[in-house]
């Protein structure tokens, strides 16, 4: 069979770098070995070079591709540094490397495109977004999909190669649900609203009072400024409140950008003195759903998957 190659997008230690993962089917156990350090241990929410071990392929010849920012993690394997805007040059590296299909995966630094230097590539990608009058992570991930689509590049969800990283439904941990359901149900309205609108993929909900949206800030940042709030408006360690809902937003093209729940997110929910984080079953993907349970039990959060609602 011939060798095929999967691409990543991914958070390293908080910064982004592209990862072109080259795999090889193995006729007697359809598995391979990863050339060099198979895993890594990353702070935060992102899927590292760790993730790889989760694929139904795994890579037996590791290619990555990074920016300026990059973890130096990367070295450990072959690898480029291209900068953000170079799309052309992405794309003629992972086509040379044999690469026929992209998984694009983590948290992704948001570049400012006024100033982002491009190539070839970049400039098609800067033509097509400011064409629309608004410039979401959802239309730019679609432009960036639509641009290696013109490459011959196919991008392909990451539960195709990864399952076993979507949050699965109902209660995980020790800790239920218990009087939150109101701030859930609101926040689930509430992310709708400002999914619908391409803004932000989570909100924070505490005795029904909006905490806190997503912005371009992230996941992470939220929860940092919902730390930063009165007592009086958010939990205390003797009496936690407050709900972290993260759902992909309506029209999302779920092949990018799924919402992820990690350590980190665990941790800054515990600091602000949440009560729990919701999630819809299958729309997102939770890195280590072991180690993440028990920093959850361990912080005294419930960690819950919502049905996924019935296509109409």
């Amino acid at each position: 069979m011939p060798p095929e190659v999967f691409a990543k997008l991914s958070n390293l230690g908080g910064r982004c770098s592209f990862g072109a993962i080259h795999a090889e089917r193995k006729a007697e156990d359809n598995r391979g070995d990863l050339a060099a350090g198979d895993e890594f241990e990353e702070p935060g929410n992102g899927f590292g070079l760790s993730a790889v071990d989760g694929f139904d392929r795994v890579c037996a010849d590791p290619k990555l591709i990074g920016r300026g920012e990059a973890d130096a993690g990367i070295e450990a394997f072959d690898h480029q540094w291209i900068a953000m805007g170079a799309f052309k040059q992405v794309a003629d590296a992972f086509k040379q490397a044999g690469c026929q299909e992209l998984i694009i995966i983590g948290a992704v630094q948001r570049p400012n495109i006024a100033t982002m230097q491009t190539d070839e590539g970049g400039q098609w990608f800067l033509e097509k977004v400011t064409q629309g009058h608004q410039l979401g992570d959802d239309q730019l991930l679609k432009t960036l999909i639509s641009y290696f689509q013109t490459q011959q590049l196919s991008v392909v969800s990451a539960e195709t190669y990864c399952r076993d990283l979507l949050g699965p439904q109902g209660q995980q941990g020790k800790y239920a649900i218990g009087p939150h359901q109101p701030d859930i149900d609101l926040g689930q309205d509430v992310v709708k609203a400002i999914g619908a609108l391409d803004i932000g993929q989570g909100v924070v909900v505490a005795r029904r009072v909006v905490l806190a949206v997503e912005g371009p800030e992230g996941t992470d940042n939220m929860l940092r400024r919902i730390a930063d709030l009165s007592p009086e408006l958010r939990g205390t360690p003797e009496a936690p409140s407050g709900v972290l809902v993260k759902l992909p937003k309506p029209r999302q093209d779920r092949r990018v950008d799924m919402p992820t729940i990690g350590a980190q997110t665990i941790a800054l929910a515990a600091e602000a003195h949440m009560a729990g984080i919701v999630y819809e079953a299958g729309g997102a993907l939770i890195d280590d759903l072991a180690a993440t349970i028990a920093a959850a039990d361990a912080a005294g959060l419930f960690l819950y998957g919502l049905e996924a609602p019935q296509d109409d």
